[in-house]
């Protein structure tokens, strides 16, 4: 079975051939690799150019700059494989990449495959995320699509359920589910999407993606008033679609998500910006109190989760305060 890995190329010409040279490191036999150079301004196009005259596996294409997502979309109508991979530019995945996946997609039938993944930083390895709930003696775990949510919507033990890079899926999910493009960040509008719709998710722990902090890479991006937007604009986004699908739970922690979103965004500004803060508070007024009353009655919302965001909302000095000393102490 043929699997179609999608680069979408910025500007890489630093990064891709160290990307290109693990894909084409891969054990697995059967995938082609299509590079979508966005508009790029400096070699990146040239360089895709040069490895896809020396190998056929590689084919390349050259739009105007439209950001990642719709590089992405891109890439997905020029796919062939049945199964579609993600990476950026600039990072590197382990030779067994396709081969550990694609033998789990195989023996589960799983439509979304997941493995763990290092974040590297100037070549060495400062984290390394697997899945928490993987039985050691299987080495993987498959769970329904409303558990796979549920593990997106608990990101921060399970990270790596967010992300597109470390994940092979089947091309049929992307019939109907394309990228939202214009946005600051592709995987967190698409993921919950993918995992609804898919017939289960399976996680591996074993490692086999390198996400590389570069200076352009999203995880160290600044916070920024367009960035708060978006954020308010994915957490939007994201409660519109759970309400879409009628499912009550995943409707009420996404109201949860979004209380708490507005609520970060109003002290933001707060200590940036007295008449932004006002405006903003203005626009989602309604909605605020609408979600309280929803939140402090949810089953499914933990009692810690509801005392959290009332702190955070009503003494959001102590709230950041106290988590600001949890991080340094973790940190240590």
């Amino acid at each position: 079975m043929m699997v179609s890995i999608i680069i979408p190329a910025y500007n890489a010409e630093n990064t891709l051939p160290c990307c290109l040279d693990s894909l084409l490191n891969q054990t697995y036999a059967d995938y082609e690799i299509i590079v979508v150079d966005d508009g790029s301004t400096d070699k990146t196009g040239r360089i895709a150019e040069k490895y896809a005259d020396i190998n056929p596996k590689i084919k390349v294409f050259h739009k105007a700059n439209g950001g990642s997502a719709s590089a992405r979309n891109y890439g997905i109508n020029k796919s062939s494989g049945s199964s579609i991979a993600f990476t950026d530019a600039d990072d590197i995945v382990d030779s067994f990449f396709l081969e550990i996946l694609m033998e789990i997609q195989r023996r589960t039938g799983s439509q979304i495959c997941q493995c763990g993944f290092r974040i590297v930083k100037n070549h060495t390895t400062i984290k390394v995320n697997t899945s928490k709930t993987v039985p050691e003696e299987k080495g993987s775990k498959t769970y329904s699509n409303l558990d796979a949510v549920r593990r997106y919507m608990d990101y921060k033990t399970y990270f790596g359920t967010v992300v597109l890079w470390n994940k092979i899926f089947d091309r049929k999910l992307f019939d109907e589910i394309r990228f939202v493009e214009g946005k600051s960040t592709d995987d967190e509008y698409i993921m919950p999407r993918l995992l609804y719709s898919c017939n289960s998710l399976t996680v591996s722990d074993i490692v086999l993606y390198n996400y590389v902090l570069s200076d352009n890479s999203q995880m160290r991006s600044s916070n920024t008033d367009k960035k708060v937007y978006d954020v308010i604009d994915l957490s939007e986004y994201q409660l519109l679609f759970f309400q879409e699908t009628g499912n009550q739970e995943f409707i009420e922690r996404s109201m949860a998500g979004f209380y708490g979103t507005i609520v970060g965004q109003l002290y933001y500004f707060k200590k940036r910006n007295k008449t932004e803060e006002k405006r903003l508070y203005e626009k989602y007024k309604t909605q605020l109190r609408e979600c309280q009353k929803v939140i402090l009655k949810s089953r499914y919302v933990p009692f810690r989760s509801k005392a959290l965001l009332a702190v955070r909302r009503y003494v959001p000095g102590i709230f950041y305060s106290v988590r600001r000393i949890y991080r340094w102490r973790k940190e240590r």
